[in-house]
């Protein structure tokens, strides 16, 4: 058989095995067990001439009738010997595969053998399209027969030969004598299942998601909190070179995800093998609990406070250690994020006490702020409107020539600029020239009129 074991990964998509040279295999299959039909011509042959008698045949081999009629019942002939030798020997091993495999009723073993003794031989272009080998779909994490429904109970039991037509976003793992073959996996190059492999897993390679509450967790200061985290993850690195696939495919990483084996006991009786998103998610387990182990209760709730528990260098910190957990079979942590964290009754109740009174301490200052804000607003205000008041009149005094007025108003204004300039938010505002006036002003009032 030409198959070519590689272990290059470029290689497993094609280069491995291929469709011509399914077809060449098909051909010489069929040239070796065509024996069974040439000895059928023996036997047929012997008791032909016995029925139709020798002197009787050579008296009229001239005569074409006797060659039209007696070819066919010739052929005819042989064709039901050579079926009933072909029924009796493959009787035996779709007995032995029917016990031994114990297949679903709706498998055609006896398509399945015939299959995989004669395979599909090659045919001219325009029979090809009718006469080739078949399909086995994979979408969706599934095998998926095209028609038939024996290919994907043959492809995993036995072998092939099959078309694999892999879906974007699925990776098949192949195994040739119980041992590892190659990946295939989504591309312009369709993959051929070669006879004696089989497909052991057929791997989901789209992003994966998921949230779950962990196991109560401690913090640093002894308070046990339940935590609720959100984990994706994708097989193989995403930070590879860009290709035409929606879904980077890597093969190395399919091969390291299907070989880990992990196993957890969810009910604690029976063992469970770890696949996909748990084998990630086994690794979150240990990770996040450590990590809130590290940090006090108000320290992770002040980030929560603010709508985002863990910080951008936190979240980081915590991907790297992820990653280092879970690149060596295969997977990557894209995004981890603890959407809820809750801590006991009485400490949230308390903590609500505490937040309460934070909160009204809070808005008793912004009170006090706004009504010393107000206050300030309308000393300054009055004191405005004294100062243009003063300097209207000191304006007034400066261009009277006789400087004489009367005495009740000359008293009333010495008052009300001593009770101006006493004021502290009044001279603030004041120019050092006004201020200069008004000292001017008040000795000069004082000293005609006194206080």
């Amino acid at each position: 058989m030409p198959f070519h074991p590689s272990s290059n990964p470029a290689d497993w998509q094609t280069r491995v095995y291929n469709r011509g040279e399914a077809h060449r295999d098909s051909a010489v299959r069929s040239a070796v067990l065509l024996w069974p039909f040439l000895l059928a011509f023996l036997p047929v042959g012997f008791l032909l001439v016995r029925i139709l008698q020798v002197e009787w045949m050579i008296k009229r081999a001239a005569n074409p009738v006797v060659w039209l009629v007696t070819l066919p019942v010739f052929f005819l002939m042989v064709c039901l010997f050579h079926g009933l030798v072909k029924g009796v020997s493959l009787w035996i091993p779709i007995q032995f595969l029917r016990e031994f495999y114990r297949p679903p009723e709706d498998v055609n073993l006896r398509r399945i053998i015939e299959h995989r003794l004669y395979g599909v031989l090659e045919m001219p272009s325009p029979l090809s399209r009718l006469y080739q080998f078949p399909s086995l779909l994979v979408k969706k994490g599934q095998l998926v027969e095209e028609n038939g429904g024996w290919q994907a109970w043959m492809a995993q039991h036995l072998g092939g030969p099959l078309r694999l037509i892999v879906f974007d976003g699925n990776a098949v793992y192949v195994e040739r004598g119980g041992r590892f073959s190659r990946v295939v996996g989504p591309g312009r190059n369709m993959a051929f299942l070669d006879w004696f492999e089989t497909v052991k897993e057929v791997v989901d390679i789209r992003p994966q998601v998921r949230e779950e509450t962990l196991a109560p967790c401690w913090t640093k200061d002894g308070i046990k909190v339940s935590v609720t985290v959100r984990v994706e993850c994708c097989l193989g690195n995403p930070a590879r070179g860009k290709t035409d696939l929606l879904y980077p495919f890597d093969p190395e990483a399919v091969k390291a995800a299907v070989e880990r084996t992990s196993v957890r006991m969810p009910d604690g009786k029976t063992l469970t093998e770890m696949k996909g998103v748990d084998l990630v998610w086994g690794q979150v387990t240990s990770v996040v609990p450590d990590y809130l182990g590290s940090l006090n209760l108000d320290e992770i709730l002040i980030n929560h406070g603010e709508g985002v528990i863990l910080s951008e260098q936190t979240r980081q910190e915590l991907l790297q250690r992820l990653n280092d957990l879970t690149r060596p079979f295969g997977y990557y942590v894209t995004d981890i994020q603890i959407t809820r964290l809750e801590p006991p009754a009485v400490v949230r109740e308390q903590r609500e006490r505490n937040w309460q009174a934070d909160l009204q301490s809070r808005a008793n200052l912004l009170r006090a702020q706004a009504e010393a804000t107000r206050i300030r607003a309308v000393e300054q205000a009055r004191a405005e409107a004294q100062r243009d008041l003063i300097l209207a009149i000191a304006e007034g005094l400066n261009r009277d020539p006789t400087r004489r007025f009367a005495e009740p108003l000359l008293v009333a204004l010495t008052s009300t600029i001593t009770t101006s300039l006493a004021n502290p938010l009044v001279p603030p505002l004041l120019t050092p020239e006004t201020l200069r006036s008004l000292e001017q002003l008040k000795s000069l009032l004082e000293g005609q009129y006194g206080k």
